[in-house]
């Protein structure tokens, strides 16, 4: 915070009045110098991917946000009382009905006596959600995970969102209201499970394997 001090004119030694409103000119060029950076907070939520495999056809769920009117995978805040994992899971559920089952292509397992091992988003990402209503501007700082289910039965949460269904690649790569973040991340996944059975997912998934 700035800390503006009250300027006299009549204690600067000179009655030249010029020199007066250089002196002010000076002061004020300093603070407009000054970089005032507005904070904002910043919230923990957890998101998720949720594929499945209908016969040779890969799928995954997508809601329509009641807020941004947009196609965007479930998810939602961290409560105080959980970590990343937890909350993904309780806004699945929350969100569509489902149980899914957390894998990732990157991450693998460790044993760990002393504490216990979390399993890593495939992506962290920050982003500034502007002002809505009464909601101040402020940040999600988004761990985002990837999974697969065998049930494919979805509840609708109307309190949560406008709708809810599956999506092919081909229903990403051409819808123009599933957000651009969304599209691109669902697209690297379609491409990586290309092939790829239930099967072979299941070597993925992030308590089978410990790290070496």
């Amino acid at each position: 915070m700035i800390q503006m001090k009250q300027i006299k004119i009549s204690s600067i030694s000179s009655t030249n009045f010029l020199e007066k409103v250089f002196y002010l000119w000076r002061i004020c060029d300093k603070i407009n110098g000054m970089k005032i950076v507005q904070k904002y907070e910043k919230h923990f939520t957890a998101s998720v991917f949720i594929f499945h495999r209908f016969d040779n056809v890969w799928k995954v769920v997508l809601v329509h946000h009641r807020k941004f009117e947009r196609w965007m995978i479930p998810g939602g805040h961290v409560e105080c009382m959980e970590n990343p994992v937890e909350a993904v899971l309780r806004e699945a559920k929350e969100e569509t009905g489902l149980v899914p089952r957390l894998f990732s292509f990157m991450h693998r397992a460790c044993d760990e006596t002393e504490s216990q091992w979390i399993l890593p988003p495939e992506y962290f990402f920050e982003q500034k959600i502007p002002q809505h209503g009464n909601d101040n501007a402020h940040y999600h700082v988004d761990c985002i995970y990837v999974s697969f289910v065998d049930a494919v039965d979805l509840s609708h949460n109307r309190r949560e969102s406008h709708g809810i269904r599956w999506f092919s690649e081909k229903e990403i790569r051409e819808d123009t209201t599933v957000f651009s973040s969304t599209q691109k991340m669902a697209l690297t996944f379609f491409e990586k499970l290309k092939n790829k059975k239930v099967e072979d997912i299941a070597t993925y998934i992030h308590n089978k394997k410990v790290c070496q």
